[in-house]
């Protein structure tokens, strides 16, 4: 059949779906464009809200987050004069006391070495931190702090493991 149309005619068809193919091309192009735009709004809006969030209610947040940091470095430094001028007072009697009860009993006991002897006369604890040569040295120590009026000390699993010479901590309580 294509062969009775004149080569002119057959131009025009040509023509014609041409135009028409270049047509749809067009308006898919735009199609896709306009869908494009409108799956992109929901994420505008979304990060418009999230901006108004920040200026609207972070940005005064944040004048007050540094005014009370202003505020606490002033209080943290009238904190720290406060704490030397509980350091630079005299120790309590029954501290010294104490500390020398804690250090005899740990010299009674060969192979110890106190490392710290640290004193809370307000919560009525002491933590004393001292090496050891072996478990049955600790075992020894527990037991003599048990039988003095110290109270807490305990022989943790973890030095059923060590074999010597390690670092043995107790927390102690008294009246």
């Amino acid at each position: 059949m294509l062969f009775l149309i004149t080569k002119k005619q057959k131009d025009k068809i040509l023509d014609e779906y041409y135009a028409n193919l270049i047509r749809i091309v067009t308006v898919g192009v735009v199609v896709l464009f306009v869908i494009f735009i409108v799956s992109l709004f929901p994420s505008y809006l979304t990060m418009r809200v999230d901006r108004q969030i920040l200026f609207d209610k972070i940005a005064p947040l944040q004048g007050e987050i540094d005014r009370y940091k202003a505020e606490g470095e002033k209080n943290n430094a009238v904190g720290i004069n406060g704490d030397i001028s509980i350091l630079s007072l005299n120790p309590k009697k029954d501290t010294i006391a104490i500390y020398k009860e804690i250090k005899d009993i740990y010299q009674q006991v060969p192979n110890v070495q106190v490392s710290s002897i640290t004193v809370d006369s307000l919560s009525k604890k002491v933590i004393v931190t001292a090496n050891i040569d072996n478990k049955n040295t600790a075992n020894m120590l527990v037991d003599k702090l048990n039988a003095s009026r110290y109270k807490g000390a305990d022989l943790p699993y973890s030095v059923f493991s060590q074999s010597k010479n390690f670092i043995f901590s107790q927390t102690l309580s008294y009246e």
